[in-house]
C-alpha cells in the first residue's frame, strides 16, 4: 500500500510499534552483552586484587578492532587533533601513517562528552564508558531514518520489515552489535542507502504519474532524482568510511544499472528511461566523495593512497555514471557521442586502475604479497569452504540460509509483470555478485546483507497481491524471518550467561589485560615496546598502552614485517641485532596462537614449513632453557580461569645475564608455567656455576622463589639441600612453616618441622615468627593447647612492636584456628 493510500495515524502506529520493538530487543542484548564482558571480566581478576592496567575495558575478541579505535580516540583527545593521520601505538619506533575515517572517532568522542555528563568520568575512563551502549543509538536512528524513508515510497509495512530486518538480519546487525565500536555498522548502513536509492531511483526507470497501480518504479521523474541523490550521498559516505567496501558495491551497483538500462523491454508506454538520473547520481557521488575527500586529508595530508577514498575513486564513480547514461540513452534513440566525448569518461574511469599498477606499493599496499597473503590467517578473509573446513558448517548455517531469498527473487523475475523487473533484476544481480563474493572471502557478508534487505524488501513490493495482502506478507516476514530469529538468538545468549558460558577465544582478552599488568610491573618507570603474535600485540598493548610492532593493519605493513623477521631469525643475534634495532622491550609468546609459523610462510612462501621450527620465535616458545642471556624470562601464571589459553612466555630484554642468573631466571619461569621438574634441573645447573661458599645461600634463594610460585615440594628439595651444605635458620623456619602448614598431605611432616623448628626456638623466643611456626608445627601434631599458648606469645609480641595491623590480624586467625582445635593450612 502506497505512502498517499494510508492514514498518517495507521502509519505512525506500525512504524513507532516497530521501533519500540527493535529498541527493546537492542536495549535487551546490550545488557546481556554487558553481562557477558562481566563474567569475562571475572575470569581475569586474581585472588587478591587484579594487576593495575591504565585502560581496563574488555571486548570481546571478534570486536578488537574497537581496541584501536578507542587508542586513536584517546590520543586525539590529549593531543587535542581532530584527525588522526598518524601514529606511534605500532611499528615501533617509526610509526605509521593512519588512514581511517574521522567520522567514527567524531562520534566516539562527542559519545565520551555525553558519558562525563551523566556519570562523572574523565580522560580514557569517559571513552572507554561509551563502549557498550555506544552503537544503540546509531542503530536505532538508522532504523527510524531508513523505515520512515522505505514507507513513504512502499508503504508502512515495507517500513516495518526493513526496521526489523536491519535489527533482525544476523550479518547487518553484527556491525552495530553491543562492544563492536568499529565502522563496520556505519559502512553497511551507508551501502544500504546506496542501495535502497537506487532502487528507489527506478535504477534510471520512471513511469508515468498518476499510474493505476503501484509499482517499484518511481512515480514521476522528481521522485526518482530526489532516490538518485540520496543514494549518491550514501555511497559517498561509505566511501569516505570504508572504501574497500564501498568500491565494490557502487561498481556492482553501476553494472546492474547498465544491465536494467540495455536489456529491458517494457511493454508499457508509460514506462521512461532516464540517462540524466544516472549522471545525476555519478556527478552527485563524486562531488561528495570528494568534498569528503578534503574533509578528511587537506590541506596538509593530500597522497596517492588509493586503498581508501580518493579523487580518483570519485572520476571513476562519474565517468561509470557516464558510461551508464551514454549507452543506456540509445533507448531513448539517442545516438552514441563522438568517440571524443567517450574518452574522457574513459580515462576517468581507468585512472585509478592505472595508478595502482604503475605506483605498485606506493599506491596500492594491498597488492603487496606479503599484505595479501596475510588474508589467510585473518578469520574474515578466509572463504566461506575454509571456514566450514576449520570451524563447522553451524558457523555459517545463517548465511547459507539467507541465500534462499534468491529463490523467491528468480519466481518473481520469471512471472511478475514487466515493470517491476528493472528494479527487481538490478537487486538481484547486485545481491548474487555480493553474496558470491562473500563465498570467496567471509568479511563480504556483511555488506551482502545491504543487498540482501534491499531485494527482499523489493520482493515484497513487486508481489502481485492486493495491498491488503502485500501489508500482511511484509509484517508476516519482519516477524518470522527476523524478530523470531533475533529473540532467540537473544534468549540463547542469556541462557549462557546464566550458565557461565564464554568463548574460549574471548578468553583472551582478561589474558591480554593481566599480562599488560605484568609487564608494567617489571618496567614501572620506562616505556615499554612488545613483540607478540600480531592479535596479543594489540591486546596487550591496549590494555598497557605501550607500543608495539605488528598488529594486524594494511597501512602496518612494515611493522609486520619487522616482527616477522624477528621471531623467524635463524639466530639470537641476527634476533638481537632487530630488536634492538626496534628497540623492543618485552616478548610474549603463546603456545596455542604464536604466529611464528604464519610468519614464516609470509616471508619464505617457497621453503618448508618444518623450517620454521628452526627459527629464534619457534625455539623460544617450545623451550624456556633456550633462552639467551640478553632475555631475561618472566615468570607468569594466568589466573586459573584463563587456563584454556595455554602456557604463556614473557621476556624482557636486558643486558647479558649471568649464567646462574640466567638459568635462576628460566627456572622460576618453568615453575610458573607448570614444570617443577625442569625447573628444578636448571636451579641444580645454576648451583653449579656459583662458588661453593655460596651455594648454600644460592639455593635458599632458590628455594624461596619456587615457594613463592606455589611449588611446595620443589621449595622443601631445595630447602634440604641448602640445610645440607650449611645450618641457616632462617631456611630451617621456613622449610618447618612450609612441612607443618602445606595444603599437600604428600608435603606434609610435622615431626621434621617440629625436629626443625624446635631448637631454633629455644634461642628465639622473642621473634614473632618463629613462635608462630612454632604454633603451627604443635597444631599440626594435635597438641592444640601448646600451639594456643605459643600462637598467643607471638601475637602478644607483634602487637607489642607495634606490627601492621593485617599482621596482627593474620597471626589472630591463626590462634582462633588452633582454638577451633584445626591446624592452619596456607
Amino acid at each position: 500500500m502506497p505512502f498517499a493510500l494510508e492514514s498518517p495515524r495507521r502509519r505512525w502506529i506500525l512504524l513507532g510499534a516497530a521501533w519500540m520493538i527493535t529498541a527493546i530487543l537492542i536495549a535487551l542484548h546490550t545488557r546481556i552483552v554487558a553481562d557477558y564482558v562481566d563474567l569475562l571480566d571475572e575470569a581475569g581478576q586474581r585472588e587478591g586484587g587484579d594487576r593495575s592496567t591504565p585502560l581496563r575495558q574488555i571486548i570481546p575478541a571478534h570486536y578488537g578492532d574497537a581496541q584501536m579505535w578507542i587508542r586513536h580516540v584517546i590520543n586525539g583527545h590529549e593531543t587535542g587533533q581532530a584527525r588522526i593521520r598518524f601514529t606511534t601505538v605500532d611499528n615501533a619506533p617509526l610509526g605509521r601513517e593512519v588512514h581511517w575515517s574521522s567520522g567514527l572517532p567524531w562520534l566516539i568522542r562527542s559519545a565520551a562528552a555525553a558519558q562525563r555528563a551523566f556519570s562523572g568520568k574523565t580522560g580514557p575512563a569517559a571513552i572507554e564508558g561509551v563502549l557498550p551502549w555506544f552503537n544503540a543509538p546509531l542503530l536505532l536512528s538508522a532504523i527510524v531514518l531508513f523505515s520512515i524513508w522505505t514507507a513513504r515510497r512502499l508503504g508502512a509495512a515495507a517500513g516495518v520489515l526493513t526496521a526489523c530486518a536491519m535489527f533482525g538480519h544476523p550479518r547487518f546487525y553484527q556491525g552495530f552489535m553491543p562492544m563492536n565500536v568499529d565502522h563496520h555498522g556505519l559502512v553497511n548502513a551507508a551501502i544500504l542507502g546506496l542501495i535502497l536509492g537506487v532502487g528507489f531511483m527506478g535504477f534510471g526507470w520512471w513511469r508515468d504519474p498518476g499510474s493505476a497501480e503501484p509499482t517499484l518504479l518511481p512515480a514521476d521523474r522528481r521522485a526518482a532524482r530526489r532516490a538518485a541523490v540520496i543514494s549518491a550521498l550514501g555511497g559517498a559516505v561509505a566511501l569516505w568510511v570504508s572504501a574497500a567496501a564501498a568500491l565494490p558495491a557502487i561498481a556492482l551497483v553501476g553494472i546492474a544499472g547498465f544491465a536494467a538500462s540495455h536489456w529491458f523491454r517494457p511493454a508499457e508506454t508509460n514506462v521512461h528511461f532516464e540517462p540524466g538520473l544516472w549522471r545525476l547520481w555519478g556527478r552527485t557521488g563524486a562531488v561528495a566523495a570528494f568534498l569528503l575527500y578534503l574533509v578528511e586529508y587537506a590541506p596538509a595530508h593530500l597522497g596517492w593512497r588509493l586503498e581508501v577514498n580518493h579523487p580518483l575513486h570519485a572520476l571513476a564513480w562519474w565517468g561509470g555514471a557516464e558510461f551508464i547514461a551514454i549507452f543506456g540513452g540509445r533507448r531513448r534513440g539517442t545516438p552514441l557521442p563522438p568517440p571524443g566525448r567517450l574518452a574522457l569518461p574513459l580515462v576517468a574511469l581507468t585512472a585509478a586502475p592505472v595508478a595502482i599498477l604503475l605506483g605498485s606499493g606506493s599506491t596500492f599496499l594491498l597488492g603487496d604479497p606479503f599484505i595479501g597473503e596475510l588474508r589467510h590467517f585473518v578469520g574474515e578473509s578466509r572463504s566461506l569452504p575454509a571456514t566450514i573446513r576449520e570451524f563447522g558448517i553451524n558457523w555459517v548455517l545463517l548465511d547459507l540460509l539467507s541465500i534462499l531469498v534468491l529463490v523467491p527473487a528468480a519466481i518473481l523475475l520469471w512471472g511478475r509483470r514487466s515493470v517491476d523487473r528493472p528494479v527487481l533484476g538490478a537487486l538481484t544481480t547486485v545481491a548474487v555478485a555480493l553474496m558470491v563474493m562473500a563465498c570467496v572471502v567471509m568479511r563480504w557478508w556483511q555488506v551482502a546483507s545491504t543487498a540482501q534487505i534491499a531485494l527482499l524488501i523489493g520482493m515484497v513490493a513487486a508481489v502481485d497481491a492486493t495491498p491488503k495482502r502485500r501489508e500482511l506478507l511484509a509484517l508476516a516476514a519482519a516477524v518470522l524471518v527476523f524478530l523470531l530469529p533475533a529473540a532467540w538468538r537473544i534468549a540463547r545468549e542469556h541462557l549462557a550467561n546464566r550458565h557461565s558460558q564464554v568463548a574460549e577465544i574471548d578468553l583472551y582478552q582478561p589474558l591480554y589485560r593481566d599480562l599488560a599488568g605484568v609487564l608494567r610491573a617489571t618496567n614501572a618507570d620506562g616505556d615499554i615496546t612488545l613483540l607478540s603474535s600480531p592479535n596479543a600485540s594489540a591486546g596487550i598493548s591496549y590494555f598497557g598502552r605501550f607500543k608495539s610492532i605488528g598488529t594486524l593493519f594494511w597501512e602496518n605493513a612494515a611493522g609486520l614485517r619487522a616482527a616477522a623477521s624477528i621471531l623467524c631469525a635463524e639466530n639470537d643475534d641476527e634476533a638481537l641485532r632487530l630488536i634492538r634495532a626496534r628497540g623492543v622491550t618485552h616478548l610474549v609468546l603463546f603456545s596455542n596462537a604464536p604466529f611464528v609459523g604464519e610468519y614464516f610462510r609470509l616471508l619464505y612462501p617457497t621453503r618448508p614449513a618444518a623450517d620454521a621450527r628452526r627459527t629464534f620465535g619457534f625455539r623460544l616458545m617450545s623451550d624456556l632453557a633456550s633462552a639467551p642471556r640478553w632475555l631475561q624470562p618472566i615468570p607468569y601464571r594466568p589466573p586459573a580461569a584463563l587456563a584454556a589459553t595455554g602456557k604463556v612466555s614473557v621476556f624482557k630484554v636486558v643486558a647479558d645475564l649471568p649464567e646462574d642468573q640466567r638459568l635462576f631466571h628460566i627456572a622460576v619461569a618453568q615453575i610458573a608455567s607448570g614444570d617443577p621438574a625442569a625447573a628444578e634441573e636448571s636451579f641444580l645447573a645454576a648451583m653449579a656455576t656459583v662458588p661453593p661458599a655460596a651455594r648454600a645461600s644460592f639455593l635458599g634463594f632458590a628455594g624461596e622463589a619456587a615457594y613463592e610460585q606455589g611449588a611446595q615440594t620443589l621449595a622443601a628439595g631445595l630447602f634440604r639441600r641448602s640445610l645440607a651444605l650449611a645450618n641457616d635458620p632462617g631456611v630451617a623456619n621456613i622449610l618447618a612453616w612450609i612441612l607443618a602448614t602445606s595444603p599437600d598431605p604428600k608435603v606434609r611432616d610435622g615431626t621434621e618441622a617440629l625436629a626443625l623448628i624446635g631448637p631454633i626456638a629455644q634461642r628465639g623466643r622473642d621473634d614473632p615468627m618463629i613462635l608462630s611456626t612454632l604454633a603451627a608445627t604443635y597444631a599440626e601434631l594435635g597438641r592444640f593447647d601448646t600451639a594456643i599458648a605459643e600462637a598467643d606469645r607471638a601475637l602478644a609480641l607483634i602487637r607489642k612492636a607495634g606490627a601492621d595491623p593485617d599482621a596482627q590480624a593474620l597471626l589472630a586467625e591463626r590462634l582462633a584456628t588452633y582454638r577451633s582445635r584445626r591446624p592452619w593450612r596456607q
